[in-house]
């Protein structure tokens, strides 16, 4: 399975410096490519990578861009014609930058956020019918897709680099018709988050903590072989 989605929707950004959280929403888009293969044997390799962009959303200026990927290897669960459910676990990377970020000057830097960690996703997949054109199987299923992930994370901007932890969640909800010439579209609404813990303060200095929150409606196309 190879597959290309466009998504479009909203970012929510928030940054609580231990007694305040100042918080921030502006439209976005996230573009995601997939690739999955299986053998007889139910294992499998999969890969997937993400590009997310919000546009003014801490005011005249800003931006907050994203990219992600993630390698796995797979376990295909199955239960007859109608149930399968990929399990997929192995190591991601996330990196965040955020344009026109204040840090106590006049002047506005880029803060730069890495998390570099393991990822699970379970991908239950329902088969609503399947139908025979040829000896070719066409079909529409429904889906849901749960992920989290966690690991170590690096800030960097304004002079100081330190480092702490974070962690991701996600999920996703939709469905797919696949045709009998193995072509593929799908229609999902999906979330997902992004927490970036408070620093340690190695180098006399801290990030405070923040969270990313993306949702939206998503169109996929692609192949099934």
């Amino acid at each position: 399975m190879i597959a290309l989605a466009a998504t479009i929707g909203e970012t929510d950004f928030e940054v609580n410096d231990g007694t305040a959280v100042a918080s921030a929403s502006e439209d976005a888009y996230e573009l995601r490519l997939r690739g999955e293969h299986f053998w007889e044997s139910e294992l499998g390799v999969y890969f997937s990578g993400t590009y997310t962009s919000a546009d003014e959303i801490g005011g005249s200026g800003t931006s907050l861009d994203d990219a992600s990927a993630f390698l796995a290897l797979s376990y295909r669960a199955t239960m007859g014609d109608t149930f399968r459910m990929p399990v997929r676990f192995g190591p991601f990377f996330l990196t965040s930058d955020q344009d026109g970020a204040a840090v106590g000057g006049p002047s506005t830097v880029t803060i730069s956020r890495d998390l570099v960690g393991v990822r699970l996703s379970a991908e239950p997949e329902y088969i609503i019918f399947q139908h025979d054109q040829g000896g070719k199987l066409a079909e529409l299923s429904a889906f849901a897709e749960i992920t989290c992930g966690s690991g170590s994370t690096n800030v960097s901007g304004g002079g100081l680099d330190e480092d702490g932890y974070g962690f991701t969640l996600g999920w996703e909800i939709g469905a797919r018709y696949k045709f009998a010439s193995g072509l593929l579209a799908g229609l999902s609404f999906l979330s997902h988050k992004t927490n970036f813990g408070t620093t340690e303060s190695y180098n006399s200095g801290v990030f405070f903590g923040t969270d990313e929150d993306f949702t939206g409606v998503c169109i996929t196309a692609g192949a099934r072989f």
